[in-house]
C-alpha cells in the first residue's frame, strides 16, 4: 500500500486473519476437540481453555469488524486496477495464494471439530498424506515461479522487454541445473502415477528458478547492497527449503526392513491406520538386532514423573564389512507422548535423529510395551541344586557354577545380614549365547529374603530358597519379563537443503526487518 496505494482493505483483512487463525490452530490443538484424529491434539487443559479461547476468537473478530465497517469509508481506494506487468498485482496474487493454502489445511483439520459440531461424519480418506500434497505440490509450483520472477517487476507497471532482458539467463540457468536434478538424482517417486511424479518434477524447476533468479537479482540489480538485500536472500532461502522438501521427501529411504523374524502385529499409527510389520524392526531389551547395514540395540527407556512423555536410548553400531571393526557408532533419542483414547494408550512419537552432510536419518518409535500394563502370573518352579547341576528351561539350559555359604562371623562384607546363601549361574540359550546370574538367600534376625535376578532377554527369573541344609533353584519363566520396542527408520537424502534454507530466510527476514527499522528511526 505504502508504494501503491492499492490493498489496504485486504492487507487489514489479512492481518486481522493471520492473529485469529493463530488463535483457532491453538483451539484445535490444546482442547482436544480433534480426538484421535491428530498426532498434535492433546488435552487435560479442561472446559475452562475451551472457552476461554472461543471467546478470544469471537472478540478479536467482532472487533475488527466493528471498527472496519465504522471506518471504511475512511479508507483509501485506488480506483484504477492493478496492471497485470506490475510487481503489486503479483504480490497479491502470492499472498492469496497462500491464503488459500492455509484455508484448504485449515478446512481439511477441522473436519473432526465439524463433525462433532453439526452430527456429520466426513473424512478426508486413508492416504492422509496425499490428499494435502496433491494440493501443495501444485502451491509449490506456483509460489516458485511468483517468487523468482516477481522482484523483477516495478510497481505500476512494466515492460516486457525489460523482463525478458532480465529473466532470459536465470532462466536458462535453472532449467540445465533442475534437469541435472530430475535427470541424476533418479527421482522416480511414482507412488501416485505419473502426472504427480512430473508435478514434482516442475515443483523442483520452480524451486531452483527461485534460488537462481533471486541470485540473479542480488548480483544485476541489488548490486550485493544489504540495504535492499533482505527480501532476496529471503527468497533464497525459501527456494532452498523448497528443494530440500522436495528430493527428501520423494527420495526418502526406507532402512527399518524387517528380516529378523519377530514382528509385533497390530500395530496402529496415531490416524488408525494399520502399520506394516515389515518395515518395522523389533528390538527386545539389551539384544543387538540387525537392521540394514546397522546393527541395533534398545539400551532402555525412561520418563519424567507428571510428564506423559516416554524417553527411549538406541544405539546404532555400523561394521566395517573389511575388517569387523567398528565403522561408527552413535545414540539416538526418540520420545512418544503416551496419549489416553477410549481405545487405550497410543504412541505420538517424535523422532530421535542422525544427521551427515548429504542425508538424516530418522527413527520413530511405533510400539512399546509399558512394564505397568503387564500383569505377571507365571510362577517359580523349584528344584535342589547343587553345583554342576543341570537345569533346563524352554529356550536352553541353566548350569549351576558355584554355591556359596557365608555368615557376618566368616565374612565381614556381610555386615547388614546374618548369613546368605549365594550361587553363580551359567544360561545357555538354544542360539548359542550365554548369560550370567547370581540370585542369593539373606538371613537376618531369623526371617529370611530371597533376591531375585532377572534375564530380560530370555524373559528368566531366577530364586533361591533354602531347606534346611539343602538350597533349591526357582526358575520362572514370565513374558512380563521382556521389555521391547517396534521403530520404524527413514534416510531422507539432501534434507540439510531444509535446514539451510529455514536459516538463509530467516536471515533475510530479519535484514529486511532491521533495515525497515532503521529507514522509519532515521525518518523520525
Amino acid at each position: 500500500f505504502q508504494s501503491t496505494g492499492h490493498s489496504l482493505k485486504a492487507s487489514y483483512m489479512f492481518i486481522v486473519a493471520s492473529y485469529l487463525l493463530v488463535l483457532y490452530s491453538t483451539f484445535l490443538t490444546r482442547t482436544g476437540v480433534l480426538g484421535d484424529t491428530s498426532v498434535h491434539s492433546f488435552t487435560g487443559e479442561g472446559s475452562t481453555l475451551y472457552w476461554h479461547l472461543i471467546i478470544m476468537m469471537l472478540a478479536f473478530l467482532s472487533a475488527p469488524l466493528i471498527f472496519y465497517f465504522k471506518d471504511r469509508k475512511n479508507v483509501p481506494v485506488e480506483v484504477k486496477e492493478e496492471n497485470l506487468d506490475s510487481r503489486e498485482f503479483w504480490m497479491f496474487v502470492g499472498s492469496l495464494l497462500l491464503f488459500i493454502a492455509g484455508l484448504y489445511i485449515i478446512i481439511l483439520t477441522s473436519l473432526p471439530f465439524f463433525n462433532k459440531l453439526f452430527g456429520t461424519k466426513w473424512a478426508i480418506g486413508e492416504d492422509v498424506e496425499f490428499v494435502y500434497n496433491r494440493i501443495m505440490i501444485l502451491v509449490a509450483i506456483i509460489l516458485g515461479k511468483l517468487t523468482g520472477i516477481t522482484q523483477y517487476f516495478k510497481y505500476k507497471n512494466t515492460s516486457s522487454k525489460y523482463l525478458w532482458s532480465k529473466l532470459w539467463i536465470p532462466t536458462l540457468i535453472a532449467l540445465v541445473i533442475s534437469g541435472c536434478i530430475s535427470y541424476f538424482g533418479n527421482i522416480h517417486f511414482d507412488k501416485y502415477g505419473m502426472g504427480y511424479l512430473v508435478a514434482i518434477h516442475l515443483a523442483i524447476l520452480a524451486s531452483v528458478y527461485t534460488v537462481v533468479a533471486n541470485f540473479n537479482y542480488l548480483a544485476t540489480i541489488v548490486k550485493w547492497k544489504m540495504k535492499a538485500a533482505g527480501a532476496s536472500i529471503a527468497h533464497v532461502g525459501f527456494g532452498l527449503m523448497l528443494v530440500g522438501i522436495l528430493i527428501s521427501s520423494s527420495k526418502k529411504e526406507l532402512i527399518s526392513e524387517n528380516n529378523t523374524g519377530i514382528a509385533v502385529t497390530g500395530l496402529k499409527d496415531v490416524k488408525g491406520k494399520d502399520e506394516d510389520p515389515r518395515e518395522n524392526v523389533t528390538l527386545i531389551y539389551n539384544v543387538p538386532t540387525p537392521m540394514g547395514k546397522y546393527t541395533v540395540t534398545y539400551l532402555g527407556d525412561s520418563s519424567v514423573e507428571k510428564d506423559d512423555r516416554v524417553y527411549f536410548k538406541i544405539k546404532f553400531i555400523k561394521t566395517d564389512t573389511s575388517d569387523n571393526s567398528i565403522a561408527e557408532q552413535f545414540d539416538v533419542r526418540p520420545n512418544a507422548f503416551l496419549m489416553k483414547s477410549q481405545q487405550g494408550t497410543q504412541l505420538s512419537s517424535n523422532p530421535g535423529s542422525r544427521h551427515y552432510l548429504s542425508n538424516d536419518v530418522f527413527v520413530y518409535i511405533t510400539s512399546w510395551l509399558n512394564p505397568d500394563n503387564i500383569k505377571d502370573t507365571a510362577s517359580f518352579n523349584y528344584k535342589q541344586v547343587n553345583t554342576g547341576d543341570t537345569v533346563f528351561y524352554s529356550n536352553g539350559f541353566i548350569v549351576v557354577d558355584r554355591l556359596l555359604t557365608a555368615n557376618k562371623n566368616d565374612n565381614k562384607d556381610l555386615p547388614v545380614v546374618d548369613s546368605a546363601w549365594l550361587s553363580e549361574l551359567s544360561v545357555f540359550s538354544k542360539d548359542g549365547r550365554k548369560f550370567s546370574s547370581a540370585p542369593a538367600y539373606f538371613v537376618k534376625g531369623g526371617s529370611g529374603s530371597v533376591k531375585t535376578d532377572t534375564i530380560m532377554e530370555q524373559n528368566l527369573i531366577f530364586s533361591l530358597e533354602r531347606n534346611g541344609k539343602t538350597v533349591k533353584l526357582g526358575v520362572k519363566e514370565s513374558n512380563a519379563v521382556m521389555r521391547y520396542i517396534t521403530l520404524k527408520a527413514y534416510r531422507f537424502p539432501w534434507i540439510n537443503l531444509l535446514w539451510i534454507g529455514t536459516i538463509v530466510m530467516v536471515a533475510g527476514f530479519l535484514l529486511s526487518m532491521w533495515n525497515r527499522l532503521k529507514s522509519k528511526l532515521y525518518v523520525v
